[in-house]
């Protein structure tokens, strides 16, 4: 649905539907004086708009502004930005003039013409947490719940949450390749398995090359298992997705006095589980050089560089692990794509509550930005944010027995009704698992590909011969099978286009 504005003589016309007019979380106002249109909380549906002179033109569906004509070419910097795992600018998308509504913008349109002004929300507080999960379930869906169920942390908190609010949720967990793995069981609820084949999902003949967006196998990869799932269930879903990075916190946060600066020099390894015990991490780093027997500095604070800004800008490649084979242009064209686009996220998050910019950043780093009609994101719904913002970072952290644990409201809610252990892979670790998979078992076909026929080396932006001598690598294809995928693809788009 498209809806144009006109102002004539101080006047509004309107021509079509309100985009968001009946949404939740969006504020509309629309009088033949003034229109005046704002998105509250990133779970409102997308609003996409165009400027002109005395004129708004608006949808809630991209292609109602594609052109009838050729699609304009592809900006070289954003291409290289994608196959790198760079997030676009907020509120970017692939039509020139066209315009995602952000959280905290509003349009409006009034006698003195149209503009897009900046005014941030503000989160009320509300019930906590494990009360404000079941509220959201109980507005998203009416009678039977449907969660998409990882086994992870999240989505197991999420059931839980549900159960103890008196609901019975069906669980559905996507099988990749029937690669079965162990479950955690949650009292009165029923799991349902749903096959999906790797292979097929990631097939290369999807991509039809008239697509707007230039289409990525991560994104597409969880979006079609998350229409597996709605298939299978038959209603929407409700999802986990983005609670862990929200309820997160870093040793620097929670400020565990000796034992939180000390834990500081090995705070990787504990946040992964890799080592255990504060004996096996200092064992570790005396092996490495690195002993721990250094003068104590009274009131010494960890360097600025030891902690993670919270609400930062989605994080970037290094460059030392990009694309190989990037010509000089391509280089040239990365990184002005990289230092645009921190820019424009500095600004999008600096006035934003902290709570809205971390799951800001998070979404466009998992691939969730963008309309999901058949999925309900829990962490995005304003009273789920407002609940989390209410949570100091002594409650998201702590010491106990030398290993930080992180997460810790999710983890005390399952260790209160008795479900255990979970998955502790990240969502973002299983997607390059299938990336490393299909790589591995394509990668002569992509060499072959490589070799005949590189779109992006036609643009002069890259030299397929270091990629080929890549895939000569088994170890360090698996290390860049995620980038490699994605070069794939939008390599078939172009050619396709």
């Amino acid at each position: 649905m498209r809806c144009d504005i006109d102002v004539r003589d101080g006047e509004l016309s309107y021509r079509g539907p309100l985009p968001g007019e009946h949404a939740a979380e969006m504020a509309v106002t629309a009088t033949p004086a003034e229109f005046e249109l704002a998105r509250l909380a990133p779970a409102a549906a997308p609003v996409y708009y165009r400027l002109g002179r005395g004129r708004l033109e608006m949808s809630d569906d991209l292609r109602a502004f594609q052109p009838a004509g050729p699609q304009p070419p592809p900006d070289h910097g954003v291409l290289l930005a994608m196959i790198h795992g760079l997030p676009d600018a907020p509120g970017a998308t692939a039509l020139p003039g066209v315009q995602e509504l952000t959280v905290g913008d509003r349009l409006r349109v009034d006698e003195h013409g149209v503009s897009v002004l900046r005014r941030p929300p503000r989160l009320t507080p509300g019930a906590p947490l494990q009360r404000a999960i079941p509220q959201v379930l109980a507005t998203q869906q009416t009678g039977d719940i449907a969660i998409a169920y990882s086994g992870g942390l999240a989505s197991t908190f999420l059931a839980v949450s549900a159960r103890s609010a008196g609901r019975r949720p069906e669980l559905f967990h996507a099988d990749l390749n029937a690669g079965a793995s162990p479950l955690p069981e949650i009292p009165g609820t029923r799991t349902h398995r749903v096959g999906c084949d790797l292979f097929e999902l990631l097939d290369l003949d999807q991509i039809s090359g008239r697509e707007i967006s230039p289409p990525l196998p991560d994104t597409a990869l969880r979006r079609q298992m998350m229409a597996r799932l709605h298939e299978a269930s038959g209603t929407a879903l409700a999802s986990g997705a983005l609670l862990e990075s929200l309820v997160a916190t870093t040793l620097p946060e929670v400020g565990a006095a000796r034992w939180g600066r000390r834990l500081l020099a090995c705070e990787p390894f504990h946040r992964d589980g890799t080592i255990a015990t504060l004996r096996d991490a200092r064992a570790m780093l005396a092996a490495n050089g690195a002993g721990m027997r250094k003068p104590r500095v009274t009131g010494a604070e960890p360097a600025e560089s030891e902690s993670q800004e919270v609400g930062a800008p989605p994080p970037t490649p290094s460059e030392h692990a990009g694309l190989p084979g990037l010509t000089e242009t391509g280089r040239e064209a990365l990184k002005s794509a990289r230092l645009a686009t921190g820019a424009v996220w500095r600004t999008h998050l600096d006035d934003l509550p902290p709570a809205i910019g971390r799951v800001e950043a998070a979404r466009h780093e998992a691939g969730l930005a963008g309309p999901a009609r058949d999925v309900a994101v829990a962490a995005l719904d304003s009273r789920v944010l407002a609940a989390i913002a209410a949570l100091p970072a002594r409650e998201l952290g702590r010491v106990r027995g030398g290993r930080f644990v992180n997460h810790a409201p999710l983890r005390d809610c399952l260790a209160r009704a008795g479900v255990g252990p979970v998955r502790e892979a990240s969502s973002g670790f299983r997607v390059r698992l299938a990336a490393a998979a299909y790589v591995h078992r394509e990668r002569r076909a992509i060499a072959a590909s490589l070799a005949s026929d590189c779109a992006l080396a036609d643009l002069g932006l890259l030299d397929p011969r270091p990629l080929l001598r890549l895939l000569r690598d088994g170890q360090a294809t698996a290390d860049r099978a995620l980038m490699l995928l994605r070069l794939i693809w939008l390599d078939h788009w172009l050619r396709r286009r």
